[in-house]
């Protein structure tokens, strides 16, 4: 909108000329919206009325306030008052701004000034206002449905007004309105020669105008209009065109009247009948909401208020309304966009309700939903709650979270609160809040960070000591492992507490801190609030000293108290306690101190259960028994009677008496629950070591039913079996029978030798183990080698037989041996022989695995090795003196599943022998690495093998596998 634009009628306007001034065959100058030089261009319009006398009591009150305002006749007969006239609409619209704050007007429009009062033209203004016409301050004088006056400034269609003067007109002539600074062309005009008395009818038509018009500063766009044709009228067409539209302004200002009447139903009516008339339609549109509003009937009024709304038409009244209907339906989503409309104040007020609403819609929802809608409402609603707004809201929903178990979710809604509320009430309230909810540690802290604030008030500053007090008191019994730090920290506020002291006390006294418990203790007696507790933790503290005799000082002082007269004979039985323990477990005077210790107190049952137990260790099981049968019939609950009793019974051998025993109370003593299988376990070793295999087979089979683990049972229940066998008869006299087997697989990939298979397996007997562990022992052994590479030298089959003697590592002996070469003939290819032998075996592995974190990257299992070796002499004289052996070191350097061992080795080897050695002696070392998992080992080797008879050095790579497993064919027991 600017003050350029030319304002259209949607219908015609007829405007009224003096016929005096009418000037035959002139044209009518019709001005643009920006006069020429020194000609003001646009004025502001304040309101149209069809009383003149409205129109003058307006002008007069404004002159009243020093505002120079007049009035304008129209072609409808309305006296539309003007105000102001200014070079530039942006004059014009900075002084409309300003009026509209000052608040003497709401509304208004900017139009091309054309002229003013009879008395003035814009000349005239000019000269007499120094060239510039001065601002026209009008009060806002409308009145909207609520009674009082109103401007037709936003419903009246005021028409452009020519006003200036011609002689005469002709007929008809019809002129080209000039285009107007805005870009759009000005309707044509018709103008003809009226036949009253002195005036001259000129009719306006606009051509698909639009209407542009300001209300307090906004510019809204008005209706498109496009009405037919009009043809020139004589003056009786020209008062029936003015009657019509006055008439329907009387039509609506009866309505307003019958609302302000209050009549809502007839004024309902007569908005109604406008709504089909463009000039009217809005306003009536509005009157009729507001008929709707005030018979509460919102479901009618809702439409109307979103068009007139989209219309722009009267914001300031309609938005509100709209805005309010929408929130109390809860039509949060449409309320929000359309308090986007508002100014900056007043949306950030109706955003705040609207959040409010949205927040108790969502917040009943998710109570209907339950647990998971809570959490997630909580988080859609976060800036809500760190704003502290809907504190009573969010506590309900945190009390309701923490009932569903969901303490996690219901802390942090009120730590969220607690850090943004300024109320000290409502800090003090969500911190008992939180007590069930968060660690008492959290509880201390919060509590601590407001009473050190500089802005808490002494009250609450105390409040907040108070509370801190019951948390330290509920962590004293809550946190055992850190008495000592809440108790001195309570202790900092409350030096004297009790509670503290006492807790402290006896804290230090079960961790043996004896010193500072006598201190605590001590405290607490000096008090006037002494107690009989007071005193006793204390006397034990000093017993615990061992200040027996200020202990008995103490308690002898407190006499009067029954507690303290008995640590009097406390005291005295720790003394002789304290002389008891140091006695060794079979010294006779630990009888004598019983008696004494029994002449304090003979009722005393914990040093007959000492003397009982010393008569036991002393294997005195008779009066053991005797003192043991004694407490178990004087309390069979005593713990330890039973058992005392029962094992003095199994120790004489009364088995059935201890098992009844154990029976009867193995539900007070745990240790009796397994003590049937101990009578029967003993019942049967007693009865294996006395040859009774028969009676040890029966009770090994009980102890094996009751407990399937107990291997070794297992064993000698078998061997209870095995010994009544003639087979076991027969080899009872043996020690073993004992037997192994060894031997390899292996291919040279790089060497002369090819495939070579070597195996060997010995059974003998172990007939007597002599003095040093010694074995006596005979064996038949048999061994194959066989090799691909010149296989006649070196396919053999030994048969032997021997005699030895084994300790752990090493054997000697004696034994013969026939040893055939397979591819040879039996004659040549055979030998025999006598050989005196001494062999030993010997493995180690040094252990290093280090599971620890920190054991680096060099976390070895291992480093294993082994030795073994044979020394013999051919008494035939054929080979001479024997010796081959080896020795081997190996790493051992992570386990694979299956426990398999992944090894690396260093090995020297070597065979000798004194006749007969240019093809048979070797030695050398070997490197290599291998898989072990028992009794295989599969790996490859590099072995430097030198031959010193043919002076030949053999490198050889071999892929192998070899095992070893040894046995004893008799059962162990």
């Amino acid at each position: 909108m600017n003050c350029r634009s030319v304002l259209m009628q949607s219908f015609p306007v007829t405007l009224l000329l003096p016929a005096s001034l009418a000037a035959a065959g002139q044209q009518v100058a019709i001005q643009k919206g920006m006069s020429s030089a020194g000609q003001p261009a646009c004025t502001i319009q304040v309101g149209a009325f069809a009383d003149k006398n409205n129109a003058d009591a307006i002008i007069r009150r404004l002159k009243q306030n020093s505002f120079e305002a007049f009035s304008v006749r129209n072609g409808k007969g309305l006296y539309v008052v003007l105000s102001g006239a200014y070079p530039t609409r942006e004059k014009a619209r900075a002084d409309a701004a300003r009026l509209v704050t000052d608040n003497l007007i709401k509304e208004y429009i900017i139009v091309p000034f054309k002229g003013g009062a009879s008395n003035k033209d814009c000349r005239r203004f000019q000269a007499e206002r120094g060239g510039q016409a001065p601002p026209m301050r009008l009060p806002d004088t409308r009145k909207g449905p609520d009674g009082g006056t109103t401007s037709a400034a936003s419903t009246i269609h005021t028409s452009h007004v020519a006003t200036t003067l011609v002689e005469r007109a002709p007929e008809a002539v019809t002129v080209q309105a000039p285009e107007n600074d805005s870009g759009h062309m000005q309707a044509h005009a018709v103008v003809s020669q009226g036949t009253g008395s002195g005036t001259t009818q000129a009719t306006y038509r606009p051509e698909e105008s639009i209407e542009q018009r300001e209300h307090g500063g906004r510019v809204y766009p008005a209706f498109e209009n496009n009405p037919g044709p009009v043809q020139a009228s004589d003056s009786a067409r020209a008062a029936t065109q003015v009657q019509a539209p006055v008439a329907d302004r009387a039509r609506l200002a009866t309505a307003w009247q019958q609302y302000n009447g209050g009549k809502i139903a007839a004024a309902a009516a007569l908005f109604g009948s406008l709504l089909s008339q463009p000039e009217f339609s809005l306003e009536a549109r509005y009157g009729l909401t507001r008929c709707h509003l005030a018979g509460k009937d919102f479901a009618r009024a809702l439409p109307e208020l979103e068009l007139l709304v989209k219309k722009r038409y009267r914001l300031h009244d309609t938005l509100p309304e709209l805005v309010k209907i929408l929130v109390e339906r809860r039509e949060f989503k449409k309320a929000s966009d359309y308090a986007l409309l508002f100014g900056e104040k007043e949306r950030a007020v109706w955003q705040g309700r609207i959040e409010q609403g949205i927040f108790a819609q969502e917040y009943a929802r998710m109570r209907e939903r339950g647990v998971p809608e809570a959490v997630a409402f909580v988080k859609g609603h976060e800036g809500t709650l760190r704003r502290c707004g809907q504190q009573g809201a969010f506590n309900t929903l945190a009390a309701y979270l923490a009932q569903k178990g969901r303490p996690d979710e219901a802390a942090a809604i009120y730590r969220t609160m607690f850090a943004c509320s300024g109320d000290e009430g409502v800090q003090l309230g969500i911190l008992y809040a939180l007590k069930p909810l968060v660690p008492r540690a959290e509880l201390l802290t919060l509590a601590e960070q407001k009473q050190g604030g500089g802005a808490v008030t002494p009250a609450h500053r105390a409040k907040l000591e108070t509370f801190r007090v019951e948390v330290l008191r509920g962590l004293l019994a809550e946190e055992p492992e850190h008495v000592e730090k809440n108790a001195l920290a309570l202790l900092k506020m409350r030096p004297d507490d009790q509670v503290a002291l006492t807790t402290l006390g006896w804290w230090y006294f079960k961790k043996e801190r004896y010193e500072e418990a006598y201190g605590c203790f001590r405290q607490l007696s000096s008090g006037a609030s002494k107690r009989p507790e007071h005193v006793e933790g204390m006397v034990y503290a000093l017993m615990k000293l061992e200040r027996l005799d200020e202990a008995l000082t103490v308690a002898r002082m407190n006499g009067n108290d029954q507690k303290a007269a008995a640590l009097v004979d406390e005291i005295q039985l720790k003394m002789l306690w304290n002389k008891l323990v140091i006695l060794p477990p079979d010294s006779p005077e630990i009888e004598v101190l019983a008696r004494r210790i029994l002449r304090i107190r003979p009722d005393n049952e914990d040093i007959r259960v000492v003397r009982a137990w010393w008569y036991y260790n002393r294997e005195e099981f008779a009066k053991a028994y005797q003192e043991f049968n004694a407490l178990y019939c004087r309390n069979r609950l005593g713990k330890g009677y039973a058992y005392g009793l029962a094992s003095t019974l199994l120790k004489l051998k009364r088995y059935d008496e201890a098992a009844a025993v154990a029976a009867d109370n193995k539900g007070q003593d745990e240790r009796l629950e397994a003590f049937e299988t101990r009578v029967y376990l003993e019942r049967a070793h007693a009865a294996y070591e006395g040859g009774r295999y028969e009676e040890a087979e029966r009770y090994f089979a009980k102890v094996v039913a009751a407990d399937p683990d107990d291997e070794e049972s297992k064993t000698l229940l078998e061997s209870s079996r095995y010994r009544k066998t003639f087979i076991a008869k027969a080899l009872s006299p043996i020690v073993g029978l004992s037997g192994h087997t060894f031997g390899s697989v292996s291919r040279d990939v790089h060497g002369p030798f090819g495939n070579g298979v070597y195996g060997l397996i010995q059974q003998g007997i172990d007939w007597v183990r002599l003095p040093g562990d010694t074995l006596l022992r005979t064996y038949g052994e048999s061994s194959y080698m066989t090799r691909s590479w010149e296989p006649q030298y070196y396919d053999l089959l030994t048969n032997s037989a021997g005699i030895e003697l084994t300790e752990k590592h090493f054997r000697v002996g004696v034994e013969y041996s026939v040893q055939r070469w397979t591819r040879q003939s039996p004659s040549t290819g055979t030998t025999r022989g006598v050989f005196p032998f001494f062999g030993w075996y010997h493995d180690w592995s040094k252990y290093m695995h280090d599971e620890s974190d920190d054991a680096g990257w060099f976390n070895i299992l291992s480093l294993s090795g082994s030795t073994y070796g044979k020394v013999a002499q051919d008494l035939s004289g054929s080979t001479g003196t024997t010796a081959m052996g080896m020795v081997n070191q190996g790493i051992d350097w992570l386990a694979l599943p299956g426990n398999i061992i992944l090894n690396s080795f260093g090995e020297f080897r070597f065979n000798l022998r004194t006749r007969d050695y240019v093809y048979y002696n070797s030695y050398g070392p070997a490197v290599g690495t291998e898989l072990q998992k028992s009794p295989f080992r599969a790996g490859v080797e590099y072995y430097w093998e030198h031959d010193p008879g043919q002076h030949l050095i053999i490198p050889r790579v071999t892929l192998y596998l070899r095992w070893y497993y040894d046995w004893d064919l008799k059962p162990k027991k």
